[in-house]
């Protein structure tokens, strides 16, 4: 009995491997006999005409304006980025996962992090402390969060919770872009941020920087509920060594100039 189970057993995967083998592109001209046979080739989800356009837009650092920042500077520039309408804005800034994986190699991005996103580090680590999470978990209670205030955007309690778990997650341009769309009234007697990290963010939705002036401006003009962080400094050990070189060759390039 054994050895007819074994027999129908390999007689079995024999047939399987011969319909495999049938149905690839060098043998299926023998299922001919049987009938005509079409084929066609993959073909991708979406049409060919629907491409993904990409803007790339670079400015000065803003902040080096000074007193003579203001936001209505901007307000051209906005009208031609809502026509563009991009579903997606990315920001000069290191995106959540980087920066734990930096602060995990400590010893190797130091100075990045004291230079980059020393306060997001600190902030995001006073709120998990306070809701008692990791900013792994913080980041997936967030995405939840998210689809409840698209379907109740009017939820301002949701908001302002989304708001914490986005800080305790290190997405403070995401969280920044939140807090904007509470009512002031609302954001002054929200109890649930520490008061130094309520009136930081308070103080940045003023700021000139332009994450904060093009960026989310932009997009809350096109009513987006996210902004992605597009930055990497994991280079940051080769760049040192190149740096004085490309640095000379960039200040010498017809094409360069100041911003004064």
């Amino acid at each position: 009995m054994k050895k007819v189970f074994t027999r129908i057993f390999f007689i079995l995967i024999g047939i399987i491997l011969f319909l495999l083998i049938c149905f690839s592109a060098e043998i299926l001209p023998v299922l001919s006999l049987f009938g005509p046979v079409k084929t066609q080739p993959f073909r991708a989800s979406i049409k060919d005409s629907a491409k993904t356009h990409v803007m790339i837009l670079g400015t000065p650092h803003l902040q080096s304006l000074g007193d003579h920042f203001k936001p209505s500077l901007l307000d051209n520039l906005l009208d031609v980025l809502e026509r563009f309408k991009p579903d997606l804005i990315g920001v000069e800034s290191i995106p959540p996962f980087l920066l734990e994986d930096m602060e995990r190699r400590k010893d190797k991005f130091a100075d990045v992090i004291n230079q980059f996103a020393k306060l997001r580090i600190e902030y995001g680590h006073k709120m998990q402390q306070r809701l008692n999470i990791s900013r792994q978990k913080a980041e997936n209670i967030a995405n939840s969060l998210f689809h409840t205030i698209r379907e109740e955007p009017e939820r301002f309690d949701k908001r302002g919770e989304l708001v914490q778990y986005l800080l305790a997650s290190y997405d403070d341009v995401s969280a920044l872009l939140q807090w904007s769309y509470l009512p002031e009234a609302f954001r002054s007697r929200y109890k649930d941020i520490p008061d130094n990290i309520h009136d930081y963010i308070n103080d940045q939705l003023e700021s000139s920087n332009e994450i904060i002036s093009i960026g989310i401006s932009l997009a809350k003009r096109l009513q987006l509920e996210q902004i992605e962080h597009v930055d990497d400094h994991h280079d940051k050990d080769i760049f040192q060594k190149i740096a004085p070189e490309l640095m000379a060759g960039s200040n010498n390039h017809k094409h360069s100039f100041s911003w004064t």
